[in-house]
């Protein structure tokens, strides 16, 4: 049975795996591209009677310039003949003084009992790039390198979603475009005047135009709903890339939770404002631009 599995080597916790040969590859830009990989993976194992996995890494969430976030993963790889989607939570900084990237693999053989490994070295691993064949010594010998290539497929979906074609990236993938990060708390300028909304800092790796947008909100945590919000990407006087999301008819307090965000229109670009009335003035402007894409959608 399929078996999704996440794991953070501080924990040391042992996951009762069977012995398994793991394929890494950036899963979190998943293409049928892959399906080659996947395909190799799974006569791997059949030779060496071994489980097969695959595993994406993250660091707290999925980086932004990907294509998916994690609920993208887990729906696309219950459609594959693989036993086990590991989530690896990876820390560039190690404190206990190892190298991190050949830690990762030692931290799979000795609590997920991955036995082998296949790596794609098309993907460069965050600032580490292409990953040397030592990293993986502690499979002893059971590793393989699968010959990569470029991707074109990543770089067309890519300019779907900066042009805001919502619609043809779903039909192109079979599914909604989304990302997932963590609320933060802001300066509540929103709330002083009636738009309290939710930050989320990302970075200007997100494949999104800059502007408005008109977006579904999924709250980890209250999982039998989903709300519509209007989204500011937008960077802040600090320089950083914030997604600010006003939900409506949301009033909860969730600094601290997990949100995923799928836009589904881009209303306008970004516009200076002088004051806090002008803020609001434009804010009542999207919000009925918004409402009326709410009822053409429903």
């Amino acid at each position: 049975m399929s078996r999704v599995t996440y794991f953070n080597p501080y924990n040391r916790m042992l996951h009762h795996l069977d012995p398994n040969v793991t394929l890494v590859a950036d899963f979190a830009n998943w293409t049928d591209y892959h399906d080659e990989k996947i395909e190799e993976l799974i006569k791997y194992g059949r030779e060496r009677k071994l489980k097969t996995s695959i595993t994406v890494f993250m660091i707290e969430t999925l980086e932004h310039n990907r294509l998916w976030a994690e609920h993208n993963i887990i729906e696309k790889f219950s459609n594959y003949d693989i036993d086990y989607l590991i989530f690896y939570c990876y820390y560039p900084t190690n404190i206990f003084n190892e190298d991190p990237v050949t830690s990762i693999f030692y931290a799979m053989k000795l609590n997920l009992n991955t036995q082998a490994a296949l790596y794609d070295d098309s993907f460069k691993f965050y600032d580490n790039g292409i990953l040397d064949e030592s990293k993986f010594d502690c499979f002893e010998g059971n590793f393989k390198y699968l010959k990569g290539r470029e991707n074109p497929e990543i770089l067309e979906l890519n300019k779907l979603l900066k042009a805001g074609k919502f619609l043809e990236f779903e039909k192109r993938t079979g599914m909604k475009y989304e990302f997932s990060e963590f609320i933060k708390e802001g300066k509540k300028i929103g709330r002083k005047i009636g738009f309290p909304t939710i930050n989320q800092e990302v970075d200007d790796k997100l494949p999104l135009e800059k502007g408005v947008f008109l977006s579904k909100v999924y709250v980890r945590g209250i999982e039998d709903r989903s709300f519509f919000g209007i989204s500011d990407h937008w960077d802040n006087a600090e320089g950083k890339t914030m997604f600010e999301t006003y939900i409506l008819d949301f009033n909860q307090d969730i600094y601290g939770w997990q949100v995923r965000i799928v836009p589904l229109e881009y209303i306008r670009e970004n516009k200076k404002v002088n004051n806090l009335e002008e803020l609001k003035e434009l804010i009542n402007k999207d919000l009925e631009k918004a409402k009326n894409l709410i009822s053409k959608i429903k």
